[in-house]
């Protein structure tokens, strides 16, 4: 006869992971002219600028797996591996990243550029999190 086997699945009471972004930005001040009108001027002068975000350290394995398995598909034959690929990667940050919506905001904001390989870093650092094995 055999038994059942169990899985028992711990909650994961882990804290959400901080990460955050350091950027410069333009110095924007309020001039008043004779009329007392105001004009918005962009200085020469930045400032730096940090936004902070946290990580869940728990992603839900089916995530994971279409992640890795988007990955790892590199079929040159397929038209649409680059766009599950992207889709993969674009659940594994809406689910990891506790201020998803202010997160892909920053990723559209025209004053400085998270660029495909820092947006590597951070999905491989999400990865690491949730692996429970952090590198850094």
């Amino acid at each position: 006869m055999n038994t059942m086997k169990t899985f028992r699945v711990p909650r994961d009471l882990r804290a959400p992971a901080p990460f955050q972004f350091v950027f410069e930005v333009p110095v924007v001040v309020e001039e008043t002219d004779e009329s007392g009108n105001t004009n918005t001027v962009t200085t020469d002068a930045v400032r730096e600028e940090t936004r902070v975000f946290h990580a869940r350290q728990s992603i839900p394995g089916g995530v994971m797996l279409d992640v890795q398995l988007e990955v790892q598909n590199e079929d040159l034959s397929d038209p649409l591996a680059a766009v599950r690929q992207v889709q993969a990667m674009h659940t594994l940050l809406q689910t990891a990243i506790v201020e998803f919506d202010e997160f892909w905001e920053l990723l559209h904001d025209n004053r400085l550029v998270i660029d495909p390989g820092m947006l590597g870093e951070v999905l491989a650092w999400i990865a690491e999190q949730a692996s429970n094995r952090p590198t850094s």
